[in-house]
């Protein structure tokens, strides 16, 4: 059983924003949804509320994850000269949840 939706710092309507988009499978959306909310709460605990950089780094967490859908191989685009790879770790992503060398320095 997936937790609501709406349980977490990504709502439907900021994705949906965020990707300007109107016309998208609500399955997909909503599994993003609930995932990247489920996660972000494992990583940083549930709040209430959320504080702004977390929603914000939430929703581009989100918004990564739907594009991805469409490069399954990890390529992002590609032309006769180059091909552009899609990027292991979003620094911004990173910033806004407090991750990797963003995490704040903690004892205990």
């Amino acid at each position: 059983m997936t937790a609501p939706i709406e349980t977490g710092p990504v709502g439907r309507q900021a994705l949906l924003d965020q990707l300007a988009i109107t016309d998208q499978d609500e399955k997909t959306i909503d599994g993003v949804i609930a995932a990247v909310n489920a996660q972000v709460i494992l990583w940083k605990g549930a709040h209430d509320p959320w504080a702004a950089n977390y929603v914000h780094g939430a929703v581009m967490l989100a918004s990564r994850i739907v594009r991805r859908r469409n490069s399954p191989a990890g390529i992002e685009t590609f032309s006769m000269d180059a091909t552009a790879y899609v990027q292991r770790n979003d620094p911004d992503v990173q910033m806004f949840l407090e991750l990797g060398p963003w995490t704040r320095p903690a004892v205990g």
